[in-house]
Formats: C-alpha cells, sequence, structure tokens
C-alpha cells in the first residue's frame, strides 16, 4: 500500500497489500501457490470462501478474478483488520470479511470454491467441515501442507467425495486442488 505510487500498470493487474502481522503477503510458497489455483480456476466459480485469510490475499485474488461474491475468515483479529484494510485500499467492501472460528462458522450456504491455507494438522481435523462448505461439483484448494506431510494429507483426505485434480510442489511446500464431487 505505501509503495501504490511507484507501480506502474502493466499486463497484469495489482492487489495493493500492508500484511501488518498478518500472514499472507504473496512472498511465501503456499500463498502463491493458492493464488495460482484461484487465478486458474478464474470464470469457474462466482463465489469463494477464504479460509484462514491473513491478509486478505486470495480472497482479493478471487475478486480480481471476477468472483462476485468473496466472504473471507481468520480466527486471529489483528488479520480480520489488516484483510479489510487491504479490501478497502483494493476499492472493495469489507463487509464479508470475519473473525470467526471455521469449527462454528455457520455461513448458510455452501461455496463454488473454498480455499484454506493453513497448517496440515488443522487442514486434516476439520476436513468434514471444509468440505461441506464447498457446493458439490465445487473446488477445493488446500495449502500450508510441508512436502513431508503431503502423504499425511493425501490419507487423511482419500474418504471424502474429492478427486484430486493438481498437486503444486515447491521448494519446502506443496498445495492440492481438488473437485468435489457432484451429488
Amino acid at each position: 500500500v505505501w509503495r501504490q505510487e511507484a507501480y506502474t500498470l502493466g499486463k497484469r493487474d495489482y492487489i495493493l497489500l500492508d500484511a501488518v502481522s498478518s500472514f499472507g503477503t504473496g512472498l511465501q510458497e503456499t500463498t502463491r501457490f493458492m493464488a495460482q489455483f484461484v487465478e486458474t480456476l478464474r470464470g469457474k466459480f462466482n463465489n469463494c470462501l477464504d479460509v484462514g485469510t491473513g491478509a486478505g490475499i486470495l480472497a482479493l485474488v478471487a475478486l480480481k478474478g471476477g468472483a462476485a461474491e468473496v466472504c473471507a475468515i481468520d480466527l486471529d483479529e489483528m488479520c480480520v483488520k489488516a484483510a479489510s484494510a487491504n479490501f478497502k485500499a483494493n476499492g472493495y467492501l469489507d463487509d464479508n470479511i470475519f473473525n470467526a472460528d471455521l469449527r462454528v462458522f455457520k455461513p448458510g450456504r455452501p461455496f463454488d470454491f473454498v480455499c484454506a491455507n493453513l497448517v496440515t494438522h488443522g487442514l486434516v481435523k476439520m476436513k468434514r467441515k471444509i468440505v461441506f462448505l464447498v457446493e458439490p461439483g465445487g473446488w477445493l484448494a488446500v495449502s500450508g501442507i510441508s512436502l513431508e506431510n503431503l502423504p499425511f494429507l493425501r490419507r487423511g483426505f482419500e474418504d471424502l467425495p474429492l478427486r484430486c485434480v493438481k498437486i503444486q510442489k515447491g521448494i519446502k511446500w506443496a498445495a492440492v486442488l481438488f473437485r468435489k464431487d457432484k451429488a
């Protein structure tokens, strides 16, 4: 945000971001992989839930990519404040950013696309709730998975109505894109 005057518009749109003390600046492999998944699915989803939004970068990528509605949640109140400020800096309303615990979060309906950039054990522990929030035929992207924990995540998600579409691996981290089975 503080360097926006120095940015010149190129071929790609940009996101103004001030991470303050929240996670998710786009510099970490997990965030980059997730942003790539969101960009790859551009036009294939109308609404998105960003679980563990941090600075709000994935929600903003979804909005910039044409999502009609984005909901973002995080346990950390500082992250919610940072995401809210980042939404405003990019010209978006911040009325769908919530300080919420996924275990008790009740949005009232499932989403076309859910992204959850959490630690592996948290993903496996909350897998049923996360998948419940994905519309049948919708997409789920998960990351925060160290390469050594990738087999654990794959085994943990085997019993769910999901089809693995892509695995993105980096130097130390991985991300997985799933498609939920249609009902």
